[in-house]
């Protein structure tokens, strides 16, 4: 999974602590006086912008387009992260409903006043948008680790356990190296004089009890790393029906 940027990860946030549940609750802080109209049979999707009369003003305009700018490049973010986070089984969307109303709206623009309509323009923006829009998220165990581990993905997290193995087993292996050659020059240097057996049997077992630990660490990596992903989503639908 690639690097998320700091608007995703707010994201992300909010949707692991529950507090974005679907697309219009992570969005909604964004659509003063505006309504996303959803067109579910056609695929359209159109932002509208309320204004006073039915001709914007200067000033309504003006702002009508820096609001359709940081807007359209929210929703972009949003459903690009909704996609994302499904494809990595971080989250899971359902449908909320068994039949789908032909036209979907939300967004805190008035319905009875003049609006100013925008058609989103990038059809694979409008067909996940028309895709999210009726769905909930339910957040699976993944999603919590995610976050909890600073947004580093569990391939990541995997390759980091694994250069820490192999960092230990490196000093393990320089650390009796360096021991052995220091015996060999002290023997060499204090005449001949020769190691005891039952010393060299305890440096031998000490090394062989090391390389059993560094073993049992390793499985207990390669058990965590193929838990089954499906049982953390049953075990967190379980948990939201609840």
């Amino acid at each position: 999974m690639r690097q998320l940027n700091q608007e995703e990860k707010r994201l992300t946030t909010l949707i692991n602590n529950g507090q974005g549940n679907n697309l219009q609750n992570l969005i909604d802080n964004l659509l003063v006086d505006v309504r996303i109209s959803i067109n579910t049979q056609n695929r359209k999707v159109e932002l509208l912008y309320e204004i006073n009369n039915p001709i914007p003003s200067h000033e309504e305009a003006e702002k009508i387009i820096g609001s359709m700018n940081r807007l359209s490049l929210e929703i972009i973010i949003t459903v690009n992260l909704f996609s994302l986070l499904e494809k990595d089984g971080y989250i899971f969307l359902y449908e909320r409903a068994s039949q789908i109303d032909n036209i979907l709206e939300f967004g805190q623009g008035a319905d009875n006043m003049p609006a100013v309509s925008y058609n989103f323009p990038d059809k694979k923006i409008s067909d996940l948008l028309v895709d999210y829009s009726s769905k909930d998220i339910i957040v699976t165990p993944e999603l919590n680790e995610f976050v909890k581990h600073g947004f580093i993905a569990r391939d990541e997290q995997r390759f980091k356990r694994q250069i820490k193995t192999a960092t230990i087993a490196l000093i393990i292996a320089f650390f009796a190296a360096l021991t052995n050659l220091v015996f060999n020059l002290w023997t060499k240097f204090s005449g001949g004089t020769q190691i005891k057996q039952e010393q060299i049997d305890s440096l031998t077992g000490g090394m062989k009890e090391i390389e059993i630990r560094l073993d049992t660490l390793n499985l207990r990596i390669q058990q965590f790393d193929k838990k089954p992903k499906e049982v953390e989503i049953i075990s967190s639908l379980d948990t939201s029906k609840k």
